[in-house]
């Protein structure tokens, strides 16, 4: 089983990404070769947005891609190279090449990920792994959330367990708005009125929408801070699909840290830190307290001009005045 080199690489720093960015040591020198300029640049990107089919702007594409030639060559210089049989073959033999150019806005397809080279996994280490998978997984995240407590303890940065298991935790988005929506209803059957954010109309159980703000077609993201309550009219016809624009952004923006606070910072402990978590893992924010809503706020703004500039889906102006 052969495998780009490339792609290695980019689940290589996103597993690293929130692990270094808290702080959390990963070797005893307290340095990691691949963690350059290049990969701090990428400290915006939220890391389940490093993965094949995205799409980056031209001066994070320069980045990224740097940032993917250092993990490659971490990568073959270090475990590939050294990871080896009794008679001292490589388990996983791996080719290093130099990666191709990137110009402008692109994506991450298959042809720049095997830019950089290819690993060779072994038949019979690929089937054990996918039937194990159960097993070895919280086997290796235990392990290695033991290895960073050790770093810890000799370097001074003492870490939870629980701290090492969030910044291990493996991301994928899945386009499920039920959890939200079950908890406007909730908040119906309370007495609680909940309006549009986009339009400011009181909402009724029967005629809600639960709204990506930053369209999921262009950023699959079911982060609470992403999903707001909105007239199906509008979500379904004007918005749909399209990036809200910063003035129409900016007039919802009392109607939206409104629905922040009163449906997640009120919802209870565990939506609280839930949308706390989420908030800190995907938009850049400081990763060593919960951020105000008001700096959430301009996260998510940054964060909406960014998408623009980089996918150039169309822009919503907002709700027209009387309609």
């Amino acid at each position: 089983m052969e495998l780009p080199l490339g792609l290695i690489a980019l689940y290589w720093i996103r597993m690293y990404k929130p692990l270094l960015e808290r702080g959390l040591p990963q070797s005893s020198s307290g340095r990691m070769a691949f963690a350059t300029p290049a990969f701090e640049a990428l400290r915006g990107v939220a890391p389940y947005d490093l993965r094949p089919g995205a799409s980056f702007g031209a001066e994070m594409a320069v980045a990224l891609r740097q940032a993917l030639r250092d993990a490659a060559r971490n990568i073959a210089q270090m475990p590939a190279l050294h990871l080896s049989f009794a008679n001292n073959v490589p388990v996983f033999p791996t080719r290093l090449a130099t990666g191709s150019r990137w110009a402008g806005a692109q994506v991450i397809d298959l042809e720049l990920l095997w830019s950089y080279g290819s690993t060779r996994v072994p038949l019979g280490i690929w089937q054990a792994l996918r039937r194990m998978a159960a097993w070895i997984e919280p086997m290796l995240v235990a392990e290695w959330v033991r290895m960073t407590q050790g770093y810890g303890e000799r370097s001074g940065r003492l870490a939870s367990a629980d701290e090492v298991h969030a910044a291990l935790r493996w991301l994928e988005p899945a386009r499920d708005t039920g959890f939200v929506r079950d908890l406007a209803l909730r908040r119906f059957s309370q007495g609680l009125q909940t309006a549009c954010v986009w339009s400011g109309k009181a909402l009724r159980p029967d005629r809600i929408d639960i709204d990506h703000c930053l369209p999921w077609s262009a950023w699959p993201c079911g982060d609470l801070w992403n999903l707001l309550p909105a007239a199906p009219e509008v979500n379904r016809n004007g918005k749909r699909e399209r990036i809200v624009a910063a003035a129409a952004l900016a007039e919802a923006r009392p109607r939206i840290i409104d629905w922040w606070q009163s449906a997640y910072l009120e919802g209870g402990e565990a939506v609280r830190h839930r949308f706390a978590e989420e908030a800190r893992s995907s938009l850049p924010l400081a990763l060593d307290r919960a951020p105000e809503l008001d700096e959430l706020f301009g996260a998510l703004d940054f964060r909406r001009l960014r998408l623009r500039q980089e996918t150039q889906v169309p822009e919503w102006s907002g709700v027209r005045a009387g309609a």
